[in-house]
């Protein structure tokens, strides 16, 4: 759930038991990089093997770490990097990795 801050905070529901009337308990926390990250990449468009290099990416592995985790190419891995920095609009990795950390552009 977004906050108006640009935050976004991960709401739990869960029915308590044991009780005589059905009742929720609710928790609030702030959204962690494992939770926000697919959700960021996905309102990029990005298809199921870029979010894969982009995890990679956002971890600070090397273009030849990606190529080896993934079966692939350094070229096949550069050209991906290509296609995710077009899509999110960034032009490096410390712009790409602070797009994804915070949702926000680097100054």
């Amino acid at each position: 759930m977004p906050l108006d801050d640009g935050t976004w905070i991960v709401v739990q529901a869960d029915v308590l038991t044991g009780t005589e009337l059905p009742r929720t308990a609710l928790t609030l926390r702030p959204a962690g990089r494992a939770e926000m990250m697919p959700l960021r990449l996905a309102m990029h468009g990005l298809t199921p093997r870029e979010a894969e290099v982009s995890t990679l990416l956002a971890d600070g592995r090397s273009t030849d770490d990606i190529g080896r985790a993934l079966h692939l190419s350094r070229h096949t891995v550069r050209d991906y990097t290509k296609v995710i920095f077009a899509k999110l609009e960034v032009h490096s990795r410390p712009e790409f990795t602070t797009l994804l950390s915070t949702g926000a552009r680097a100054a």
